[in-house]
């Protein structure tokens, strides 16, 4: 209960374990054990009573029923009557997609989920006034359940006009572009729920809700559409603090953010973020104060539905192994939403950066082969920056099943100006499918695996041709568990003679505290598998693999990193709380005096 505050212990009353028995027995009638009966209580101890001073703990007891489940029924028969001409090819298409199979197990849960999925697939083919009722005919004696819908189609039907709410703050024609209901053409279920996702996604509205009007005679085949729309709080402010402790980097900060959704009733949003913390790398490299201070503006509309602008300035002061930073940056962009899943972006981003302080000798960096730039000197970058992502997951923080896919393309210098020419690609693919039961036994179980990987190119002229040190390619920590915060790759080291040289595969590691300077290719995977109980407490069991190269010609398969690992986790309200120990697996000289067990502890799954 400590774990979950609000499931308090209750008092034992004997009198409700009566009732209890039948909310057991209808349990499991509901699940086709029409002669599953609670025998029996035993009541056992599970805690004696305690004073002390002022605090009284009473005496714990443990309730355990003793159930006969008897034999579970099955569907007999499962028909769909009275659906008219369009009756067979619809049952057809119904009998493929409803939970509930003849032959299965009964299952009030699937009954009522099969009710549904029928209603919606004739309503998704222009029957709005589609009626279905389902019936049950238990036959205990036989272990049979004899299912039976029944309801009319009714005639096809189209839309008809749609109304808006009177008094709205936006113009009309804002709203109507994202309704997606046409007039005229044939009904459709999903018109209705993808127009009510559409308009609760605006970030105006905290009620959406879009109503068919079946009230007129029932051969009437025209359904009027009333959108109900509530208007929310269109500014609001956030405030709060957090802290990260993952692979030798510990992160604690506190900050504040102030939106508005619906700036001068255009749907225009803006925000103003304001982060201070401080960061500590446990290796012993740089550390100390980070700040934040971002304002973003999105223009959701511009010219056709689904494409915004934005516009993103900020100035973020932080620390990375080896060095501290300040770097104001402004990034204009466009993007576009051809669907609910889909989303690309364009985006061009200029970028001061300033090193505050740099632990590295500059002259090692400069005569590094791999033509590193970290002088020590303000540079200027800018760029240019493709996305494309794909977001299939049924839940941003728990999810179970779906698909992720994040394609990033960025290009710097040439005709951008700036003081650097290079291409950088990165792709990161996700997918979850959920674990129903094993070995016949309900679970909560989720697989979830990852994969990705990154190549940077260099062009131009030779002074121009490189990659500012904070733009390379980096792994460790979340992405690859089993690692020190970037240290997975190149690293420099301090030689018998006081400088700094590049660790090189094959070769033994020269110390333990080596400083990660990033590469030019990286690859990465992982496969997981969570759990969580009923009570919201869960566990993981994973494995990551990956490795970031010098350059293309450094790249060897055989040299990815392994790792495995458990860890527990936390179902909050926030989000799931992740605490991770993983082991590294790898024999590679070049990580030999690495750690072989790393803590990860974190707010939010690894991926």
């Amino acid at each position: 209960w400590w774990l979950k505050p609000r499931l308090r212990r209750a008092h034992l009353d004997a009198q409700v374990l009566g009732l209890d028995s039948w909310r057991i027995e209808n349990w499991y009638a509901h699940r086709g054990y029409f002669d599953a009966r609670v025998t029996g209580w035993d009541v056992q101890s599970a805690g004696s009573a305690r004073r002390f001073l002022f605090w009284h703990t009473p005496a714990a007891v443990q309730l355990v029923a003793t159930i006969d489940e008897g034999q579970q029924s099955t569907v007999r028969s499962m028909t769909w009557m009275d659906m008219g001409r369009m009756g067979r090819p619809i049952q057809a298409h119904l009998r493929r997609k409803a939970p509930l199979k003849s032959g299965a197990a009964f299952d009030l849960e699937d009954l009522l989920e099969t009710e549904a999925i029928s209603l919606e697939i004739v309503h998704e083919r222009s029957f709005a006034r589609a009626e279905l009722t389902a019936g049950v005919e238990a036959h205990p004696e036989a272990h049979a359940v004899d299912v039976e819908f029944t309801g009319s189609l009714g005639p096809p039907c189209t839309f008809g006009p749609v109304r808006l709410p009177d008094g709205l703050s936006l113009p009309a024609a804002l709203v109507e572009a994202h309704i997606e209901v046409v007039p005229g053409q044939p009904y459709r279920a999903s018109k209705l729920s993808q127009t009510q996702q559409q308009l609760f996604g605006l970030g105006v509205f905290s009620m959406v809700n879009l109503v068919p009007d079946l009230s007129a005679s029932e051969g009437e085949s025209i359904i009027p559409i009333t959108v109900e729309l509530t208007e929310g709080k269109a500014r609001q402010l956030k405030a709060g603090a957090g802290f990260s402790l993952e692979s030798g980097r510990s992160d604690v900060h506190m900050g504040a953010e102030f939106g508005h959704t619906n700036v001068a009733n255009r749907l225009i949003r803006s925000t103003l973020r304001g982060q201070a913390g401080y960061v500590s790398n446990l290796t012993g490299s740089a550390q100390g104060p980070t700040a934040l201070a971002a304002f973003d503006v999105l223009i959701p509309r511009f010219a056709p539905p689904r494409l915004g602008i934005s516009l993103n300035a900020q100035f973020e002061m932080g620390v990375e192994e080896g060095f501290r930073y300040a770097s104001p940056t402004v990034a204009p962009g466009v993007r576009w939403s051809p669907t609910d899943d889909l989303t690309l972006a364009l985006s061009w981003r200029l970028k001061h950066f300033r090193y505050l302080e740099l632990t590295l000798d500059q002259r090692d960096l400069v005569d590094t082969p791999l033509g590193l730039d970290a002088t020590g000197e303000d540079y200027l970058l800018s760029s240019v920056s493709h996305q494309l992502v794909f977001d299939a997951r049924d839940d941003v923080l728990f999810t179970r099943r779906g698909l992720y896919t994040r394609v990033d393309l960025t290009g710097a210098g040439g005709l951008l100006g700036g003081q650097y020419n290079f291409l950088r690609a990165q792709v990161d693919q996700r997918g979850y499918v959920p674990v129903i039961s094993i070995l016949g036994t309900p679970v909560r179980g989720t697989v979830a695996g990852r994969i990705g990987g990154g190549i940077i190119g260099l062009y131009g002229a030779p002074e121009r041709a490189k990659v500012p040190y904070a733009e390379r390619l980096y792994l460790g920590g979340s992405d690859v568990r089993g690692w020190v915060h970037n240290h997975l790759g190149p690293q420099l080291h301090e030689n018998d003679d006081g400088d700094l040289a590049l660790g090189q595969p094959g070769e033994p590691q020269a110390s333990a505290d080596g400083t990660p300077i990033g590469g030019m290719v990286s690859a990465s995977g992982g496969l997981e598998y969570r759990h969580y109980a009923d009570s919201g407490i869960g566990f993981a069991l994973f494995t990551d693999l990956g490795m970031v190269w010098e350059s293309l010609e450094h790249v060897n398969p055989r040299s990815l990193q392994p790792s495995v690992g458990a860890g527990t986790r936390y179902e909050s309200d926030i989000g799931p709380i992740r605490l991770d120990v993983a082991i590294r697996l790898g024999a590679a000289p070049q990580f030999s005096l690495a750690p072989r067990v790393w803590v990860h502890l974190g707010l939010a799954e690894a991926y």
